[in-house]
């Protein structure tokens, strides 16, 4: 009996335990990152804007637009919503934030490895499962805490994916499952608007499987397309929020998204982003070898696929399915990031790649027959296991290396924000208590105060302020005027000095 052999017996009997070392694991890996803090950018912008805000105001999204606006043509408010709640029951204690995320990003995880176990019980299952969670391209997603919510939304769209493919291979009670699919994309919908053109693609699916599809189940109804009512209703309220009250500036965005130039260049460049997505979610920044490395997957990925011709053939309608929803995703992302924002954007985010790599990890799983494999072409098995456990170790290292050095360019900020949170914690009881940082810091973030311009027809002016961090995270108490309070900074101490009496 080989190494390998008894691997997979071990994981027949003992898949609860298993599944608690992919947690155990992830958390251990991230584990430097509760030392990390909000990264400078939309969160910092997030915290100005929603100075002194209630929490029906946070929730509803009362949000100030004057400083930094940006996405003028996106409508999500769950996503806001969200975010305000967080804010509401977390404030400036990060730690609370990244568990959040952590908890969703877990959620992620099981969710994918229940889906590949429904379609087929292997150990690849776990393995790709696990491969996901401890990616290290998908760290910035996870510590960068105003993402959790775009984490929800794929949590939402995975549990409506596992109904699809119940309800069209495994199970009779097909009407149970549309319904709930139908209440999984309302919020999802709400969170991202790609989930509206799922909810059209989930249609057609079932709409095909109708027609064409291999009848594992007797189908008696076509409920499922209560499905197009979530995104129906997106619509109608993304019309009433920004096109019938549409300003200069959301036509003006608009006119750069939907310009013949940024339809080009999206056509233009989908292929390379799609490519680059693949590389970086598979070996990390691009290198000579790492290329080499992908090039030899995919082209083991293919000769695998050719061995798993009747497989293939008996999920075709699901992979077309994943195939479309990576499509949709991967054109979204490219439109409107390219038209508003252009190429770099789109090179340097995280969050929607992070989004694309289930869907791909779900279509890579049903385009292998691992079964087969195992029985008529063991070595072709036995390097498709060696692979994954190498990007699992190479991976596992990386994120750990990756999530300490986050912590260590933290630790300056992090410890001066809980120095002034315990300051505030303690005194701001106190109706008349506001205070003064005198000393600057070495942390900041600028911002535009109004808005930007680009045609010069703005009533309201604006320019590019900096903004300290006692202010951002602080705004509801920072006073410059006339403190209560009076702080001193030694800078090279790090070290906030408390005054024990009033100014």
């Amino acid at each position: 009996m080989n190494f390998f052999t008894r691997a997979v017996r071990s994981y027949s009997t003992n898949k609860p335990f298993l599944l608690l070392i992919i947690a155990l694991a992830t958390i251990f890996l991230y584990s430097p990152a509760f030392f990390y803090f909000f990264q400078p950018g939309d969160h910092y912008r997030y915290f100005l804007q929603t100075r002194n805000l209630s929490f029906p105001e946070l929730v509803m999204n009362r949000v100030s637009d004057e400083i930094g606006r940006g996405d003028m043509l996106v409508y999500r408010p769950l996503t806001m919503s969200l975010m305000g709640l967080q804010m509401y029951l977390f404030g400036t204690r990060y730690v609370l934030w990244l568990m959040t995320g952590i908890i969703l990003h877990l959620c992620v995880v099981f969710m994918l490895y229940k889906i590949m176990m429904r379609i087929k019980d292997t150990i690849f299952a776990y393995l790709l499962a696990f491969l996901f969670s401890i990616n290290s391209m998908f760290i910035h997603t996870v510590v960068r805490a105003h993402f959790n919510s775009y984490i929800l939304y794929l949590i939402l769209v995975l549990l409506s994916l596992y109904n699809l493919y119940i309800c069209t291979y495994k199970s009779d009670k097909r009407n149970n499952l549309i319904w709930y699919t139908f209440i999984y994309m309302i919020p999802a919908c709400y969170i991202y608007e790609t989930g509206t053109v799922f909810c059209a693609l989930f249609i057609l699916y079932l709409m095909a499987y109708d027609l064409y599809g291999e009848k594992v189940v007797r189908l008696t109804s076509l409920r499922y397309f209560i499905l197009i009512i979530p995104a129906l209703i997106y619509s109608l309220s993304y019309y009433v929020e920004k096109v019938a009250r549409m300003d200069w500036a959301i036509a003006f965005e608009a006119g750069r998204v939907f310009s013949f130039q940024n339809i080009f260049e999206t056509v233009k460049f989908l292929p390379l982003i799609f490519f680059e997505w693949i590389t970086r979610g598979t070996v990390g920044n691009p290198s000579p070898l790492k290329y080499i490395v992908l090039i030899a997957a995919i082209c083991y990925l293919l000769m695998c696929s050719y061995l798993s011709r009747k497989w293939l053939k008996k999920h075709l309608m699901f992979i077309l399915l994943l195939g479309s929803m990576i499509i949709v995703h991967l054109v979204f992302n490219c439109f409107y990031r390219m038209g508003a924002y252009g190429m770099s954007y789109i090179r340097g985010g995280n969050h929607p790649i992070y989004m694309f790599w289930p869907y791909l990890l779900i279509l890579v799983y049903l385009m292998v027959d691992f079964e087969g494999l195992k029985r008529y072409y063991r070595p072709m098995w036995n390097i498709c296991l060696i692979g994954i456990l190498f990007f699992i170790l190479i991976n596992g290292y990386t994120t750990y290396k990756s999530t300490k050095i986050l912590a260590r360019g933290a630790k300056g900020v992090r410890s001066y924000v809980d120095q002034l949170y315990q300051f505030v914690k303690s005194n701001k009881a106190e109706s008349d208590f506001s205070f003064y940082v005198a000393a600057p810091s070495a942390w900041n973030d600028t911002f535009p105060v109004g808005y930007i311009d680009p045609k010069g027809e703005m009533k309201m002016k604006y320019e590019y302020r900096q903004f300290s961090v006692p202010e951002i995270f602080f705004g509801e108490y920072y006073n410059k005027s006339n403190p209560k309070y009076l702080l001193r900074y030694d800078e090279k101490k790090n070290h906030i000095q408390f005054p024990s009496n009033q100014i």
